[in-house]
C-alpha cells in the first residue's frame, strides 16, 4: 500500500495503517508526518508582530488572549489569522500609554 504513495500529491491520502510504515526510511517517514501539522493561531502572532512593530509585552499578551479564544467556540469561523491580527491590536490597546 505504500508503494503508491507519492510525495507532494495535492490529492487525498491512501488509509495506511500503522503497520505499513514499518518498512520505511526515517527521512521519507519524517517528510510524510510533517506533511500533517496544522498552524494554529499562535503561529500568526511572531510574524504579526513585527509586521505590526510590536513590543515583547503586547507579543505576549496577545498570546494570552489567543488562547483565551480557543475556549469560545463560537470563534471558530474566523479565520486564525483574522483572530490573531485582533488579539494583537487588542493587545496594542490595552498596553497603550498615554501620549
Amino acid at each position: 500500500m505504500v508503494g503508491h504513495l507519492q510525495i507532494g500529491n495535492p490529492g487525498p491520502l491512501p488509509v495506511v495503517h500503522h503497520t505499513d510504515f514499518s518498512g520505511l526510511s526515517p527521512p521519507l517517514l519524517a517528510s510524510i508526518l510533517l506533511s500533517f501539522q496544522a498552524h494554529t493561531v499562535l503561529d500568526y502572532i511572531p510574524p504579526l508582530s513585527k509586521l505590526m512593530s510590536a513590543t515583547e509585552q503586547q507579543t505576549k499578551l496577545a498570546e494570552y488572549i489567543c488562547e483565551l479564544t480557543l475556549l469560545r467556540v463560537d470563534l471558530t469561523v474566523y479565520t486564525q489569522a483574522s483572530i490573531a491580527c485582533s488579539c494583537l491590536l487588542l493587545a496594542q490597546i490595552m498596553t497603550k500609554t498615554g501620549e
